[in-house]
């Protein structure tokens, strides 16, 4: 696959149908690394996944139509949090790993966070970081670990923070 094949941009409300597939592999494939589940997910309507779309930033990677992979900037609401911003639900398809995927749709969210936010907080699952979990080389970033029980297996995720160095 030739990176720069892919295109990032985020995804309308008119693609829900896309979004929904991968949104539903992602939690059916990796459960440990979301916050929701597949079972919560699959009963949801096409509609639940437009206005989803259509009220936050939702990028994707394409390479022509396939939707290869999937990542969101949230943006923090009330005064002592709106300068943070939250890159969840980034998932790659296994045949498009390892060929640079991630970085870009990483990369892509910190370019629009730049003039929105002055913080973005991730957590990556230990298992995806052990599959080579990438990490944006501009800006400034850190890391911490803890771990999160869950009712099945306790999962140690490492959570990192971007700062913005300049404007």
């Amino acid at each position: 696959m030739d990176i720069a094949d892919i295109q990032i941009r985020r995804l309308g409300a008119d693609e829900a149908e896309k979004f929904r597939d991968i949104r539903l592999e992602s939690l059916r494939c990796n459960p440990e690394a979301f916050g929701s589940s597949f079972a919560a997910e699959s009963v949801k309507p096409a509609s639940w996944f437009a206005d989803r779309l259509s009220t936050s930033f939702v990028l994707g990677a394409f390479r022509t139509a396939v939707l290869l992979g999937i990542a969101a900037l949230v943006i923090q609401q009330g005064d002592k949090r709106a300068h943070k911003g939250l890159l969840v639900g980034m998932y790659v398809r296994p045949d498009a790993r390892r060929a640079g995927v991630g970085r870009r749709l990483v990369e892509a969210i910190v370019a629009l966070a730049r003039d929105r936010v002055e913080l973005i907080q991730l957590s990556v699952v230990k298992e995806m970081k052990r599959r080579g979990g990438c990490m944006p080389v501009r800006g400034s970033w850190s890391t911490g670990s803890n771990s999160m029980p869950s009712s099945k297996t306790a999962a140690t995720t490492m959570k990192s923070s971007w700062r913005r160095t300049s404007r």
